[in-house]
């Protein structure tokens, strides 16, 4: 495939005069492939092609055929194959020819976005409920479920375990389970119990590039007669591999296999990035986190930056008015809460990575799918299967120690057309070093490893060694995903009466939640009383970089809780704190200067437990003037997502609706209520398990008559509610 991109590029005309019999050869069999059959070999392709078409009802590819095979024979069925074949088709066919409930685990928020807006488009059968979290609603109008949920999520489906008859498993990005972490650790968990609770249950795991894909099999003891795995090797778009260098600013040809395509840079005519953005292409720069939200990229790429004209178009002016109505983020650059985020976005610069809000991202993949996107600047979030596909992939953070997460970023260089013609892609590296390296990388095996956390002693043992005990032994509280000694721990003897305190302080004497007047008279008190629920439930004290993370958490929690403020006035209220801007405007009033203030003491997100994490603030050495709302975006973001919304609100949820059953203490409901849903308000409830946030509620609440389990009843004046304001629940619209 790198051969002919080179041969279609540098002897297009020669090309041209193979071209169908190229694109037969290579199993394209989607393109529109109209030519006679010249040999006996381009006879039997053909007639190969005919018989997938008829078959199977669609134009696959021979590997898209095979794997629909493999997963209709086998219960079990493990593959791997490169980014860009196809895989998602095969997907949406498995999933929309299930008879019953599906589950889809992917590793981020970002791909539940791709693949809900792929599937909402493609079922068109409303009796479908297509949802991003594990609930049953909708029973009167629901023939089925399809769920699509991250690892961590996923747990909740154990709550519902006889309420559902699941057909299909599908892991996507499964070398998540890899990683040596807590995700890993959890993923592994989550496989073994799905397995155990749905044997009924087909189970396929996709990866990219990997060589083992039987290692999902054999370290979650899946082996049967009816388990199988196979690595593909098909792909079905070219590329070419170029070295930047910066010293002369010009581009080489370099081959990757040696004895192929010889050793030897070669000049390369054209700047394959210029060109991309000057002809509506899309150019995806991979680099630090650090960089993208510290905007380095503006310096460093100002060249490819400067190219990149204002987009006049009403499909951006309502993306960048919807993000700016959702942020708070403005875009004056020399105004309070200003967002260079958005403001970018009206030259097509994209940056994007795990850290921005859900419906950001929706709308930011919505901008780049429109093809409105020239320059897009990322972290490994697009490692994980997003299929968001470029011209050019451009390296500029290599790391070699992660080869699958570098191949896996190299298979967005170029998109899959259904064009008469061979597609093309181009990926570009800063260094000789660099261009070594991915020789190495791409002519090497990748595997993953064939055991899992679960089965044996590492660092992880000591805040889980309960889940992993729990998970092996099959005794996981299903209703609150969490080992029962766990449970046991926060709710029993002293730990009943740390909850008890928390609602003292939480409820006035006559059972009453205390007004938000109050907050700042309780919220110490409060934050204290949770964090020993938090530390019973760990069996250890936090230390004090814990501690400040987990203060922070639950300070978000009881203003969110209290105020019922929205995503958006969460970060002003955190920008306006850190910014000092109260002490800036009033100095401003009286003529004084504000430049030598420095920024508030900012404690910034951390995952927890994370034992001898070090006490930190955000903004350390940052002027009060400089600080960066949209650092403040993201950072709150991690929070509500990735620890409020997660592990601490599902540990206080069972902590306060376990205390009730015991006592029968209506307060502990309520605030179980209040916790998981930010309301106790059983309409409101009914709303948010459909899919509704705040926000959306502000808008649609008084176009709905009546919502339960079997449905919502609309009122007619629902058809007068813009499009966009009703997307999130049109599904449910008769």
């Amino acid at each position: 495939m790198e051969t002919l991109s080179y041969i279609k590029y540098y002897h297009a005309e020669l090309f041209e005069r193979y071209k169908q019999s190229i694109l037969l050869a290579s199993g394209l069999f989607y393109k529109p492939i109209n030519t006679e059959a010249k040999n006996l070999k381009e006879l039997i392709l053909q007639d190969y092609r005919e018989v997938i078409s008829t078959n199977l009802a669609g134009n696959y590819t021979p590997m898209q055929a095979d794997l629909l095979k493999s997963v209709d024979k086998n219960n079990v069925f493990s593959f791997s194959a490169p980014t860009s074949t196809g895989k998602s088709y095969v997907f949406r066919r498995l999933i929309e020819s299930s008879e019953h409930d599906v589950v889809i685990v992917v590793p981020s928020r970002a791909l539940i976005n791709e693949y809900y807006l792929n599937l909402t488009k493609s079922i068109v059968d409303t009796r479908i409920n297509i949802l991003t979290y594990i609930d049953i609603i909708n029973r009167a109008h629901s023939t089925r479920n399809v769920f699509i949920v991250t690892p961590e999520r996923c747990g909740m489906i154990f709550n519902h375990v006889d309420d559902l008859r699941v057909d299909l498993m599908l892991f996507d990005e499964a070398q998540l389970s890899d990683e040596m972490s807590v995700r890993g650790l959890y993923y592994d968990g989550l496989v073994r119990r799905c397995y155990h609770s749905f044997p009924e249950a087909k189970f396929v795991f996709a990866h990219p590039f990997i060589a083992n894909p039987d290692a999902q099999i054999v370290k979650n003891h899946l082996t049967g007669q009816y388990s199988d795995s196979k690595a593909y090797s098909f792909r079905n778009i070219g590329q070419m591999f170029l070295l930047y260098n910066s010293g002369t600013n010009k581009y080489f040809h370099f081959g990757i296999d040696k004895s192929i395509m010889g050793g030897t840079r070669t000049d390369c005519y054209f700047d394959p990035i210029e060109r991309a953005i000057h002809t509506n292409g899309t150019v995806l720069v991979y680099m630090s986190k650090s960089k993208v939200v510290n905007y380095d990229f503006l310096r460093e790429y100002d060249r490819y930056v400067r190219m990149c004209p204002e987009i006049n178009a009403e499909i951006v002016d309502d993306i960048i008015e919807e993000l700016k109505q959702y942020t708070g983020g403005n875009t004056s650059e020399t105004g309070d809460y200003y967002s260079r985020f958005i403001s970018l976005l009206r030259r097509g610069i994209v940056i994007h990575h795990g850290s921005m809000p859900l419906r950001t991202r929706l709308l930011v993949e919505k901008f780049v799918n429109n093809k409105l996107c020239r320059l897009c600047f990322s972290t490994s979030t697009l490692e994980q299967g997003i299929n968001m596909p470029f011209d050019v992939v451009l390296l500029d953070r290599f790391e070699s120690s992660k080869p699958l997460a570098i191949k896996n970023l190299i298979g967005r260089a170029g998109r899959s057309s259904n064009k008469d013609d061979f597609d093309i892609g181009y990926v570009v590296v800063t260094s000789n070093a660099n261009m070594t390296k991915l020789r190495n990388i791409l002519l090497e095996e990748s595997k993953i490893k064939d055991y899992s956390s679960l089965d044996r002693q590492d660092a992880l043992d000591e805040d889980f060694h309960d889940y992993k005990e729990a998970i092996n032994n099959h005794t996981m509280d299903d209703r609150f995903n969490m080992p029962p000694v766990v449970l046991q721990r926060v709710v029993e003897g002293d730990g009943s009466q740390e909850v008890r305190d928390v609602l003292d302080i939480m409820f006035d004497k006559g059972g009453n939640l205390i007004p938000k007047e109050k907050y700042k008279d309780i919220a110490p008190s409060a934050a204290t009383g949770m964090q020993k629920i938090y530390e019973r439930s760990l069996g250890r004290i936090l230390g004090d970089g814990e501690k400040n993370v987990f203060n922070t958490a639950i300070q978000l929690m009881l203003i969110r809780l209290l105020f019922h403020a929205t995503f958006k006035q969460l970060c002003r209220w955190r920008y306006y704190n850190a910014s000092r801007l109260k002490e800036r405007k009033q100095r401003e009033k009286k003529g004084l200067k504000s430049d030598h203030l420095t920024s508030a003491f900012v404690t910034g997100f951390s995952d927890l437990p994370k034992k001898n994490l070090p006490v930190f603030s955000i903004f350390k050495g940052t002027k009060a003037k400089d600080v960066s709302y949209d650092a403040i975006l993201y950072d709150t973001y991690d929070f509500l997502d990735k620890l409020i919304d997660f592990k601490l609100g599902e540990l206080f949820y069972a902590a306060f609706v376990s205390y009730f059953e015991k006592n029968q203490d209506e307060r502990a409901e309520r605030f179980s209520k209040l916790l998981r849903y930010g309301t106790d308000d059983s309409r409101y409830i009914w709303m948010i398990r459909y899919g509704l946030e705040f926000e959306d509620i502000e808008k649609l609440n008084a176009h709905i008559r009546s919502i339960d389990a079997n449905g919502i009843d609309f009122y007619d004046s629902i058809h007068d509610v813009p499009e966009r304001d009703k997307e999130v629940i049109k599904r449910y619209i008769n």
